[in-house]
């Protein structure tokens, strides 16, 4: 999913909500990315690390909006995983 294509859907996802945090579903548990960096193909991915406090919005979204050409990845099992959508759930951003 490209950065544009996110925040489009989020403008209208959260339009009354102000989401608390961007998490993945892990064996049926959600946990929250910790950062979003540029990798060597410019893609952006998302990441989680241990100890880590959760990502900030803003930061995620100042992101998006300053990339908005880039793919959207996350990282999980030691590699990138395509996002191919997303879902609001009490007030959390579900990729």
């Amino acid at each position: 999913m490209k950065a544009a294509d996110m925040l489009t859907m989020l403008s209208i996802e959260v339009f009354d909500t102000k989401p608390t945090g961007i998490y993945f579903r892990n064996n049926a548990k959600l946990q929250a990315f910790t950062g979003i960096r540029e990798d060597t193909k410019r893609n952006l991915l998302l990441y989680r690390e241990d100890k880590k406090p959760n990502l900030l919005m803003k930061d995620f979204f100042a992101t998006l909006m300053k990339n908005k050409q880039s793919q959207v990845l996350y990282w999980h099992g030691g590699t990138s995983q395509e996002i191919y959508g997303i879902s609001m759930e009490n007030k959390k951003i579900i990729v």
